[in-house]
C-alpha cells in the first residue's frame, strides 16, 4: 500500500449518496442508504417536525440517545446530532444519521446471532447461514419511528424500533415463504413423477429463493427477539428442505462440474431461471471463503466469470431497472468445493434468487488458490487486533472502503479510498496491517472536531495497492484524549519502504489501557482487505 495524495484536504465529503425511502424502511450496513421519512407515528414528516411547537429538550438528547421510555428490552434506538439549522434541512439530516446509527446496531445483532447459529451447526448447514451473514448489509427493516428536536444551529434525532412488532412481522413473512417452499417442493415432485426431469430441476432450483428469503426472516427474528419453539421448528424445516433440494438436483444431474467455468455456467443457469438478472446492472462481489470475510484469487475469478455469464443476453434494456447485487461464499468439503450465490434487488434489498454448485478440488485451474497466501496468520491477527473491540457504548467509530467492508478485494495499482465516522469529537488513528504482519501507521493521530461529528468523512489521501499481497487489515481507533505517538522504524518490505510500528501488535495492545481511565474512552473498528497481483 502506498499513500497517494489526492490534492484535497480535510473538508469532509459525503462518501455515499443518501437515498430517502418513504416506506418506513431502513437498509442495514455502514454507509448504506438509510431513510424512512414521512412515516406514520412518532416519525411524522420533516416539515411537520420543524413546525411542531418547541417544548423542553427531550431526555434522550443529553443522554446520547438513551431514554427510560425506550428500554433496551423492548426497543433498539439510534441517535444523531447534526450541525445544520432546522430550516436548512437539519431535521431530515438528523433523521438519516439516527437511522444509520440504529441500523449499524441491528447489523451487529444479526451478525452475532447468525454466527452463533453457524458455529452450532455442521458444515452442510453452515453454508446457507453464512451466505445470509455476508448479505446482512442489504437487509431492510420496516417500522422505524423518530423523535426530533431542532435548535437554531443543531438538530437532534432519535430513531427507534419496537422489537416485538419487528419480530412478529418477520415471523409472519417467514411462514409465508415456508408455505411457498412446500408448494414448490411438491411441484418439483410432480414433475419427477411425470418424468419431466428438466422441469423438475428448474422447479427445485427455484425453491432455493424461498429458502433464502425464509432464512433471512428467521435470522432477523432471532436477532431481535428470543427464540420461540416455532422458530426452531421452522429452522429445522428449512435445513431439511435445503438438503432435499440439493440431493434431488444432484440425483437428476448425476455429476459435478468438471471445471470452474462449468460450475459458474451452472450457477448462471440456475439464477437466470429464477429471473435473477432483471433489467438493471449486475454487480457481483468477490466470493468469500467459508465463514470469513476473506477472498482469494479463486473468489475474484469466480465473481468475474459469473458477472460475465449473467450479463449475457441482458441487452439494451440494461440500466432501466434496479441493480442486482450478487454475493457468494465457497468452502472446501472433502474432495470438492461448494459454491453458493445469493442475488438481491438493489432497490428493495430483497432476495430474488439463490443457487449453488460443486466443483471437484482437482478441477481447480492451475495456480488458482482458494485462500490468500497468509490465510491462517490473517485469522490470528484478526483475533488479536479485534479483541476488546467496542461495538456499543458512548464512543463509536465506523470505517469502510470505497468498495464497502465485506469481501473487499483490490488488485495491484488500484486505488483504495477510506471513509469514517465518529459520534463525538475524537482523535483518530488508522493502522494498515500488511499480509506479513507489519503494522503501518497511515498517519499520526488527527482530530475530528464537533462540527464533523456524525458526518461521513473521506480521508483526504488515497492509497495505491503495491506488494506484498494477501489478506491485509485496516485497524482504526478513536480516542477521546490524544493518544501517545507510535514508535516506528523504517524497513524495506517486498522492495517498498515502510515506516513500521516498532514492537508490532504489543504496542497497539498496550494502547488499549486508555479505556480503563474514567474520563477517557476508546473505540475500534477492523476490516479486512484482500490484495492480489494483476
Amino acid at each position: 500500500m502506498r499513500v497517494k495524495s489526492s490534492g484535497r484536504r480535510s473538508e469532509p465529503t459525503r462518501a455515499i449518496r443518501v437515498l430517502l425511502h418513504y416506506s418506513c424502511s431502513v437498509a442495514l450496513g455502514i454507509g448504506m442508504a438509510v431513510g424512512s421519512v414521512g412515516c406514520a407515528g412518532s416519525g411524522g414528516s420533516a416539515a411537520s417536525d420543524s413546525a411542531q411547537k418547541q417544548g423542553p429538550p427531550p431526555d434522550w438528547m443529553s443522554a446520547g440517545g438513551k431514554s427510560p421510555r425506550y428500554p433496551k428490552a423492548r426497543y433498539l434506538t439510534g441517535f444523531a446530532m447534526v450541525e445544520v439549522a432546522a430550516g436548512q434541512g437539519g431535521v431530515e439530516a438528523a433523521r438519516q444519521q439516527a437511522a444509520a446509527d440504529l441500523s449499524r446496531k441491528i447489523s451487529v445483532h444479526i451478525e452475532a446471532s447468525l454466527r452463533d447459529v453457524t458455529e452450532s451447526q455442521d458444515g452442510a448447514d453452515s453454508y446457507r447461514i453464512q451466505s445470509i451473514v455476508n448479505s446482512t448489509s442489504d437487509i431492510r427493516l420496516t417500522g422505524l419511528d423518530y423523535e426530533v428536536f431542532p435548535e437554531a444551529t443543531r438538530s437532534y434525532a432519535l430513531a427507534y424500533l419496537e422489537r416485538g412488532r419487528a419480530v412478529q412481522e418477520r415471523r409472519s413473512l417467514r411462514q409465508r415463504n415456508l408455505a411457498e417452499l412446500r408448494e414448490c417442493l411438491a411441484s418439483g415432485d410432480r414433475h419427477l413423477q411425470a418424468r419431466r426431469e428438466a422441469d423438475a430441476v428448474a422447479t427445485f432450483e427455484s425453491c432455493r429463493g424461498s429458502i433464502a428469503k425464509a432464512l433471512e426472516h428467521d435470522s432477523i427474528a432471532r436477532a431481535l427477539g428470543s427464540a420461540a419453539p416455532d422458530d426452531d421448528a421452522a429452522y429445522a424445516e428449512l435445513m431439511v428442505a435445503d438438503r432435499t433440494v440439493d440431493e434431488k438436483v444432484k440425483v437428476i444431474l448425476r455429476s459435478r462440474a468438471s471445471s470452474l467455468s462449468e460450475a459458474i455456467e451452472r450457477l448462471g443457469i440456475q439464477l437466470r431461471r429464477q429471473n435473477a438478472t432483471g433489467s438493471g446492472r449486475i454487480v457481483v462481489s468477490p466470493f468469500t471463503y467459508g465463514t470469513t470475510d476473506l477472498s482469494s484469487v479463486f473468489g475474484r475469478q469466480a465473481s468475474l466469470e459469473l458477472e460475465s455469464v449473467l450479463s449475457r443476453g441482458v441487452g439494451s434494456a440494461a440500466g432501466t431497472g434496479s441493480d442486482r447485487v450478487v454475493k457468494g461464499v465457497y468452502l472446501e468439503r472433502d474432495d470438492e468445493v461448494r459454491i453458493i450465490a445469493t442475488v438481491r434487488d438493489g432497490g428493495t434489498g430483497s432476495v430474488v434468487a439463490s443457487a449453488e454448485t460443486t466443483l471437484p478440488r482437482n478441477a481447480l485451474p492451475q495456480g488458482v488458490s482458494l485462500k490468500p497466501a497468509n490465510f491462517e496468520s490473517a485469522l490470528r491477527d484478526q483475533k488479536l487486533l479485534g479483541e476488546g473491540e467496542l461495538v456499543s457504548g458512548d464512543l463509536q467509530l465506523e470505517v469502510w472502503t470505497d468498495r464497502g467492508r465485506r469481501g473487499v478485494v483490490y488488485t495491484e495499482s488500484e486505488e483504495l479510498a477510506l471513509h469514517y465516522r465518529v459520534n463525538q469529537p475524537a482523535w483518530i488513528r488508522i493502522i494498515y496491517v500488511l499480509q506479513s504482519g507489519e503494522q503501518i501507521p497511515i498517519s499520526s493521530a488527527w482530530y475530528v472536531d464537533e462540527s464533523k461529528v456524525n458526518q461521513v468523512i473521506t480521508y483526504p489521501d488515497r492509497f495505491e495497492i503495491v506488494p506484498p499481497f494477501g489478506a491485509e487489515m485496516i485497524h482504526a481507533t478513536a480516542f477521546t484524549e490524544k493518544p501517545p505517538p507510535m514508535h516506528t522504524e523504517r524497513r524495506m518490505i517486498s522492495g517498498e519502504p515502510y515506516d513500521v510500528v516498532a514492537g508490532g501488535s504489543e504496542q497497539i495492545v498496550r494502547t488499549r489501557g486508555l479505556r480503563k481511565k474514567k474520563k477517557e474512552q476508546m473505540a475500534e473498528a477492523l476490516l479486512t482487505v484482500t490484495t492480489m497481483p494483476r
